[in-house]
């Protein structure tokens, strides 16, 4: 008799009832061991980031195609002390070519930027974008004239 009394009152409510059990005990189930689904993650799952330490090769196109040979054997050397980056890199030897100049810089992130220093580089900077087994390097020299590098893009993998 209450049952029926309650049908007769309340039917809408008996059936967004049962929904909401429904609902409520489907949510339970799927969070079922993965502690709280409302506690924060405090052993989150770090970023995987490319490496930078370790040989690369590649090619060298000078900023200068016309008086610089381009597409040519590239190789670089990293290590990586956190965001600290120190490496060698070496083009062939073609009129603007360099062998093995000091790159003293940072990578924060996938983007790289330091100093080239050594062989014919004069105030010489370095951008790039480290993308898993590629490394885009953008060379650039402020040095003018036949014996300085112009500068140029470093095309590297692994």
């Amino acid at each position: 008799m209450i049952h029926t009394d309650i049908q007769r009152h309340a039917p809408g409510r008996i059936h967004a009832g049962l929904a909401l059990a429904a609902v409520s005990a489907a949510l339970l189930v799927g969070c079922e061991g993965s502690g709280s689904p409302t506690a924060p993650n405090l052993n989150p799952t770090p970023a995987t980031s490319a490496e930078i330490a370790g040989a690369w090769t590649g090619k060298f196109d000078p900023a200068d195609p016309v008086d610089c040979d381009g597409n040519t054997p590239a190789q670089a050397s990293f290590t990586r002390d956190g965001e600290s980056v120190i490496g060698t890199l070496s083009a062939t030897e073609n009129g603007c070519g360099f062998m093995s100049v000091t790159f003293q810089g940072t990578l924060q992130g996938n983007a790289l930027a330091g100093t080239v220093i050594g062989d014919r580089f004069k105030n010489g900077q370095a951008r790039g974008t480290l993308s898993g087994a590629t490394l885009e390097i953008n060379l650039t020299s402020s040095c003018p004239g036949a014996l300085c590098v112009p500068g140029g893009q470093l095309h590297l993998h692994r």
